[in-house]
């Protein structure tokens, strides 16, 4: 019922948290969408302090192109920088989450992400984890795209409805009550998606006895 954030989209908020610094301090803006090397991250200081580091995230605004790659060791997005490799590797990821009949945002694959570079090398760690599912558009996989639905809410209704947040700002589109409700919706079952994917990362630190340190 009260939820404060340093700024209200990705990269601004990221910086903040990575830096300690407002917005207007740290300058990764609008006017500016990169995160200056001349302000010192936390993984820079967990890294000198001995810890090896690792950062998961499918976001492009939270990656080692807008200046969040320092201090970490490795850094999973998901992506390949060689257009025609990336192209492969996502026709090649569709079709085996077609086969297997499996959809989300990235959250699987970090979760096994992490899980083979915690059994690569032990000791202490830092790993930055980020989920991408709650981010518009909302399209959770079965059954959580429909477990909060309205009765009701046929599959074209949901594929109509509009998720360009631009456009419901500059008035360019209307959105109905029922709209929103279905909005919001899908937008709870992609929470409760990433909070499942929590859990299973909680229990692979339970497994592997570090979750009480």
């Amino acid at each position: 019922s009260n939820m404060i954030a340093a700024a209200p989209w990705t990269l601004p908020a990221h910086a903040s948290l990575f830096t300690g610094l407002h917005a207007a301090t740290h300058g990764a803006t609008d006017e500016s969408r990169v995160l200056s090397v001349y302000h010192k991250v936390l993984p820079e200081y967990v890294k000198a302090a001995g810890y090896r580091t690792a950062a998961f995230c499918v976001n492009p605004w939270v990656s080692p192109e807008t200046g969040f790659g320092r201090g970490f060791d490795t850094f999973f997005t998901q992506r390949h920088h060689h257009r025609l490799a990336a192209r492969a590797l996502q026709y090649g990821r569709q079709a085996s989450d077609r086969l297997l009949r499996r959809k989300d945002a990235g959250a699987r694959r970090t979760n096994e992400a992490l899980e083979r570079w915690l059994t690569a090398s032990p000791g202490p760690f830092f790993a930055f984890v980020h989920y991408n599912e709650t981010h518009l558009p909302f399209d959770p996989p079965p059954p959580y795209n429909r477990l909060f639905l309205p009765q009701g809410v046929t599959p074209p209704r949901m594929r109509a409805l509009n998720q360009d947040c631009n456009r419901y700002v500059a008035r360019d589109v209307e959105m109905t009550e029922e709209d929103l409700a279905i909005l919001t919706a899908l937008y709870d079952g992609a929470l409760r998606y990433v909070d499942n994917a929590l859990c299973e990362l909680a229990e692979v630190l339970q497994r592997r006895g570090e979750w009480e340190r």
